[in-house]
This record gives structure tokens, C-alpha cells and sequence, in this order.
């Protein structure tokens, strides 16, 4: 993407960040801070014209080594697991290495997942097509 890695790493390294591009709002972390391992996140997902809530746990934030793991837990057992690598590449740019798995508990969940993308929820690609755009913006320069 045409952004520097520490553009990019400015939205993965925050919770508040995770909230501008992720399809869910962040609500609340505990602790606050810096993304960490064995941070909560509280925040709601938009969906069939409705809030939902969802709990997220990272699972490990290497600031250094740019990389963030986070598992996602929504209603109706659905759950999913996301490893985001941030690249420094030659120039002014950067590259993003995204890792995602969606699991159900059950045929239901399943169904349940299915129709709330249908009803807003926008999923994988719609949030990193937002991230891409967010940490561009960042990296822009003024005016």
C-alpha cells in the first residue's frame, strides 16, 4: 500500500485505531493503553439495523515487530481469529499480511454469520480495504 509501515502500525497499535477500521466500534479497553497481550476490547458491530456486541482479545501485539493477533467473539458462536503483519517495503510503502479464519460453533452460528453480513456487517475485505485507505490518508501530506 502507498503508506509507510509506522502509518500503517499507528492504526493497528491502538484500540481506538482498531475501531476506525475494523467493522465493529470499540467501546471500551482493559486495560487501557497501547494494544497488549491479554487486552479486552469491548465494542458493538452494526448489523440488521441493530447494534451487536462483540469481545475482543488480543492475543499478542509485537510493537517492534509490527505484528498484531486478535480473536474476535460475536454472537451466535461465531468467532474469528486474525493475524495482521505490517512489512516495511522499499519507498514509502508498505505491505500487509492478513491471516483470517471465521469459525462457527454450530450450523445455526453458521446461519446467524451469514445473516448478519447480509445486514451490514461488512467482513474481511471491507476492513482491510478500510485500513488501506486510513493509513494512505495518514501518510498523506498535508493539504
Amino acid at each position: 500500500m502507498a503508506a509507510p509501515a509506522a502509518a500503517l502500525w499507528s492504526l493497528l497499535a491502538s484500540p481506538q485505531g482498531l475501531g476506525g477500521w475494523w467493522d465493529a466500534r470499540v467501546l471500551r479497553a482493559v486495560p487501557e493503553g497501547p494494544t497488549a497481550a491479554g487486552q479486552i476490547l469491548e465494542a458493538v458491530r452494526p448489523a440488521l439495523g441493530r447494534s451487536w456486541p462483540v469481545r475482543i482479545e488480543i492475543g499478542a501485539a509485537d510493537h517492534q515487530g509490527r505484528m498484531l493477533r486478535l480473536t474476535e467473539w460475536a454472537p451466535f458462536g461465531l468467532r474469528t481469529d486474525c493475524a495482521l503483519t505490517c512489512l516495511e517495503q522499499a519507498g514509502r510503502s508498505c505491505r500487509l499480511v492478513v491471516e483470517y479464519r471465521c469459525t462457527t460453533l454450530s450450523w445455526a452460528a453458521g446461519c446467524a454469520g451469514t445473516l448478519l453480513r447480509l445486514g451490514g456487517a461488512r467482513g474481511a475485505e471491507g476492513s482491510v480495504r478500510r485500513l488501506r485507505a486510513a493509513a494512505e490518508a495518514r501518510a498523506a501530506p498535508p493539504g
